[in-house]
């Protein structure tokens, strides 16, 4: 197609209203967009394997395609007419190479030679510096791609379906989208893995690695097996996932099994476990971790799953902390088996139990909201030395239920509107708990009992609220008054009118405790309190007085790593303090009572030296004669100190992007063993050598035909205010024994644009426009009143109306390539609204190119005016279209805009592919189901989502 030649600025605009106009027309007649037709095999091309063993023949493939000479910032270029594996065991082989190079637009498909197990479409072996973009890989027999022994491995914008087998014995199925085993340094994003057998990301072994904007959906044996999760990891360690879409998957969203020093952070998990089936590890709860260290989950969306929202099992020293975590078949969070764990901040709605604790020691549960448990609110079995406090626990049939438990405490929780589950309907239910301490706690509209107690002793229960009435079957076994106070009972004057008095505490004890047996009088509050000086102590212990009120140190962070066994412990000053302990333990310390003290500290700094090889932890607390503080955040580091002489090994430079428009761009690199601090080098010609040092054993000055431009001891550097050139960079790592061999060349051309007089239209449009061709069209049958649509697409028919009805039907046959001359022609008949759409929802985006360039000169002044009004029917529905956007569609936003930037640039061609894969991706992301789900959220929870989308946009 030719290049056209762009009349008016303002084309941009109607460019950008049109595709919202022709998604408005796709949304209303289908709630759906074009599939990718992915699950009927496309005829082959090719029918052989392709192997490439070491660089050279990665070199000499790369020629015979597009090129490159496989460096960073010029990969060697590979691509592929579609690969039919059929009857093989591999489509593309990759071994043993270490250049980089990029696999770019290429579909293997097939793979499913014999029952061996290493069927996959795209096998790379001992691969480093690879990237893999815009490719498919689908209907093998077993994994869509498999990587082992790979290293730097960047995968984007691909999609790994269909993929897996069930095993010979029909329990469970196997094959993933991808498989990686025994690899570091892995990035994926903004990619789709649907309907494997096995999993969608499946990964044996893998570190420092980052899954970050992907689907992972619809994962599970095709023959409704127990099989199927969206993201399965094993011994793995130092890897993020984030802002992913784990959805809809036949057992579960997340499982990670001996995973270590990892984050699961923004991701959306609904609708997992499709059926109630268990596989060997268990049910099919929506994330779950387990024989697992180090761990924190943070401000995930969990909802809607078949089983537990959130479970950790034997996972140690790890953190729950706000989640959303909604309307699950069984808990919300359930911490099975588990060491120092910390579970806090979350809202936690709609579970038949909000938080479930079995055989833990050492867990924290604080600052929760559990509203509308369909059983308890919170549930402890078989648990030892737990901490629940600050938490408010309401509309649930029990609130508070422990079972075999001892030596916790359970203190200044609200339960409100909690009891009615059976017969012993309670607040607080008790049954073989010992030990016990229950302290201002609020029990408010108890329907049922307050407290039920069933074979639990020694239990102390004082400085409580207690609404109703209470039951203790033990005989006066527990304590339900301190030393010098009780509970305040709201139904006390009730049943001792005559009462008196005196400094707050009546002169008749409260003996209207239910036994079950007697009715009333085997246990009693001794000392009951009248309501002010309930208040009084209430608010001492919400607010001791200043001489008893140590505030919690705050530690600085330690570096991640130490190179010489010596380090200083830094906090803030505590008022009232005299002193500080610390403490030290070689795993992740949450609890101290089980510590010992390491040493004391006069003032609020500590040095320690003489470390070994090993990881460190430490917590502080201050102290002074009265009191000991909480123990403050625990901080690490980890010693390793490294040989004699040793020099940093050779940094790996980020891709970056090969111009630039404003002179300002950031480097960036991985960190490398050794080093102390990064020099970066410059040069704005480029240099006769790789940048060979002058002199290798000590800090150098120079790199041969290049400039220092500074030395920094983090892991990137901003350049800024360049100008017009191309700039070629080097990063050299430098410790106190040398510097290392300096990174790859990498070079930026800047290229800024002259200053042009700003169009108040065209800027929003561009801006904007991505985000209403997505969300807006996806969101507008929910959001918007139907009649409004079709007044108003009635009133754009109506002003583009110039096609006769037989261009219309030539439409519909399809007839791309047809020029647009006769379709400006003035039908003699009107064209109602139902003839303008499209009688499929694949956007004909090349027509739509045509049709522009053609019809801007016939457009009047009041129907550009009227389009720019589409702008404002964004504006007044943005908060539900940015909700999807965040939940979905950022990806598919950001490819509009690539799109206009295009056509802006004269690339039509690539303006009309970009085009027509956004619309195929968006059939993907099942905009109809995402958008209903939204609604719902954002109706009934609002709040909470207003804080996610903050801290989203805080990201963006």
């Amino acid at each position: 197609m030719k290049k056209i030649k762009i009349q008016n600025r303002n084309l941009y605009l109607v460019l950008g209203i049109l595709i919202i106009v022709l998604t408005f027309f796709s949304s209303i007649n289908s709630n759906n967009f074009q599939d990718l037709n992915i699950e009927n095999e496309p005829s082959p091309k090719s029918s052989a394997i392709h192997q490439i063993v070491g660089n050279s023949e990665l070199a000499a493939a790369a020629a015979t395609m597009g090129g490159g000479s496989g460096t960073l910032n010029d990969p060697y270029v590979l691509y592929y007419d579609p690969i039919n594996a059929s009857l093989n065991e591999c489509g593309l082989l990759i071994q043993n190479t270490t250049k980089f190079a990029i696999l770019n637009n290429t579909e293997i498909f097939g793979a499913d030679l014999g029952m061996g197990y290493n069927i996959t479409n795209l096998n790379l072996s001992s691969v480093e510096n690879f990237k893999i973009n815009n490719c498919s890989f689908h209907h093998s027999e077993l994994d869509g791609i498999f990587m082992e022994n790979v290293s730097n491995i960047i995968i984007s914008n691909s999609n790994c379906s269909y993929n897996g087998r069930m095993e010979e014995s029909w329990i469970t199925g196997e094959g993933s989208g991808i498989s990686i085993t025994n690899s570091d340094f892995i990035n994926i994003s903004n990619s789709h893995f649907s309907t494997n057998f096995f999993s969608g990301i499946e990964l044996k072994n893998v570190n420092n690695s980052i899954f970050t904007g992907n689907n992972m959906t619809e994962n599970k044996a095709m023959s409704e097996m127990s099989t199927g999760t969206g993201l399965y990891a094993s011994e793995s360690n130092y890897i993020t996932v984030f802002d992913n879409n784990l959805s809809s998957n036949w057992m579960r969203g997340i499982y990670g099994k001996n995973i270590e020093n990892s984050s699961f952070e923004s991701n959306f998990i609904s609708n997992n476990g499709l059926s109630y089936s268990y596989d060997f590890d268990g049910a099919p709860h929506a994330i779950f971790m387990k024989d697992s260290v180090f761990l924190d989950l943070k401000n995930n969306n969990v909802s809607k799953n078949l089983d537990d929202g959130i479970a950790l099992e034997n996972s140690n020293h790890s953190i729950i902390r706000e989640n959303i975590v909604i309307d699950n078949d069984n808990s919300g969070i359930f911490n099975d088996d588990c060491l120092n764990l910390s579970i806090f901040e979350n809202e936690i709605i709609l579970n038949n139990v909000g938080i479930r604790c079995r055989y833990a020691v050492d867990t924290n549960i604080f600052n929760n909201t559990i509203t509308n448990s369909s059983s308890s609110g919170i549930s402890v079995s078989f648990t030892d030395l737990i901490n629940i406090y600050e938490n408010i626990i309401e509309y649930c049939d029990q609130g508070f239920d422990m079972q075999w438990c001892d030596y916790a405490n359970i203190s200044l929780n609200l339960l409100n509107y909690c009891g009615g589950l059976n017969d012993w309907k309670s607040s607080f239910y008790l049954s073989s708990a010992d030990n016990n301490i229950f302290t201002w706690n609020i029990v408010n509209n108890t329907d049922g009992y307050d407290f039920y107690i069933s074979n639990s002793e020694l239990n102390s229960i004082y400085g409580n609220f207690l609404y109703n009435i209470s039951y203790d079957a033990n005989q006066d076994l527990n304590n339900w008054n301190f030393t010098d106070y009780g509970n305040y009972w709201n139904n006390y004057s009730v049943y001792y009118p005559g009462a008196i008095a005196t400094n707050g505490i009546y002169d008749t004890p409260y003996d209207r405790i239910y036994n079950g047996t007697s009715s009333f009088g085997n246990a009693s509050d001794y000392l009951p309190l009248t309501f002010d000086y309930w208040q009084e102590i209430y608010d001492e212990a919400l607010n001791p007085s200043p001489s008893l009120i140590l505030q919690t140190p705050v530690l600085q962070a330690l570096e991640s790593t130490d190179s010489d066994g010596n380090i200083t412990l830094n906090w803030d000053s505590i008022e009232n303090a005299t002193g500080y302990n610390i403490y030290s333990s070689s795993t992740f310390i949450t609890n101290i009572d089980r510590l010992s003290i390491f040493d004391t500290a006069p003032n609020f700094s500590y040095n320690i030296s003489g470390l070994s090889n090993g990881t460190y932890f430490y917590v502080v607390t201050a102290y002074n004669n009265s009191v000991e503080s909480n123990a403050s955040n625990c901080v690490w580091t980890e010693v390793r100190i490294l040989p004699q002489n040793f020099t940093p090994l050779t940094p790996i430079i980020d891709p970056i992007n090969a111009t630039d428009d404003d002179g300002n761009f950031l480097l960036s690199w991985f960190a490398v063993e050794g080093a102390v601090n990064y020099s970066i080098y410059y040069s704005s010609t480029n240099p006769q050598s790789s940048g060979k040092m002058t002199n290798k054993n000590t800090p150098i000055s120079s790199v041969e035909g290049m400039n220092l431009l500074d030395t920094v001891e983090t892991t990137y550097y901003n350049v800024t205010g360049l100008s017009n050139g191309t700039y070629y960079f080097v990063i050299v790592a430098n410790n106190a024994s040398g510097s290392s061999e300096p990174s790859d060349i990498i070079s930026v051309t800047v290229q800024i644009p002259p200053e042009e007089e700003p169009n108040p239209f065209f800027t929003p449009i561009i801006v904007l426009g991505g985000f209403i061709g997505t969300a807006l069209g996806a969101v507008a049958s929910n959001f918007i009143p139907s009649d409004k649509i079709v007044e108003f697409l009635k009133e754009t028919r109506d002003k583009l109306g110039k096609k006769t009805k037989s261009d219309v039907k030539s439409d519909r046959k399809g007839d791309v390539n047809k020029e647009a001359d006769g379709d400006l022609q003035k039908s003699e008949e009107p064209i109602t609204l139902e003839e303008t759409v499209p009688i499929s929802t694949q956007i004909n985006w090349q027509r739509v190119v045509t049709i522009l360039d053609k019809l801007w000169n016939y457009l009047p002044k009041n129907l550009r005016d009227m389009l720019l009004n589409v702008v404002d029917k964004y504006l007044k529905f943005r908060d539900e279209a940015e909700l999807i956007i965040l939940n979905s569609f950022y990806s598919l936003s950001l490819g509009y805009l690539t799109s206009f930037s295009l056509y802006r640039t004269g690339d039509t061609n690539k303006c009309i592919s970009t085009l027509d894969e956004i619309s195929q991706e968006a059939h993907k992301a099942e905009f109809e189901n995402l958008s209903e789900e939204a609604k719902i959220t954002k109706e009934e929870f609002i709040s909470p989502i207003e804080e996610i989308n903050k801290e989203k946009e805080d990201l963006k």
